[in-house]
């Protein structure tokens, strides 16, 4: 999986300008982690990359906004990690461990 902040900027611009600017929510965007038994609970609570996920990925939320789109909403997928029918619970992508 690659992770392209830059790419949600381009599609929020891309969908004001096809669609003369309509209300925008992003409804999911987030970033799952595999739930290795390896990990250290410290490790799992020490979330560095879901901190810069959403850090970058915000900013060019916000890159958009300067720019005149109507962004109105923005939701992390997700608060809770659950369980996933192709993958159980052995990926985490929850805000909460």
């Amino acid at each position: 999986m690659y992770i392209a902040p830059w790419g949600i900027k381009k599609i929020l611009n891309w969908v004001a300008h096809r669609y003369h600017n309509p209300a925008i929510y992003v409804t999911e965007n987030g970033l799952d982690d595999e739930n290795l038994a390896t990990k250290s609970l410290e490790e799992f609570l020490n979330d560095t990359e879901r901190i810069k996920f959403y850090q970058d990925h915000l900013s060019s939320v916000i890159d958009a906004i300067r720019e005149g789109t109507n962004v109105r909403g923005y939701f992390a997928w997700s608060l809770l990690d659950n369980f996933e029918w192709s993958n159980g619970y052995s990926k985490r992508f929850g805000l909460i461990y």
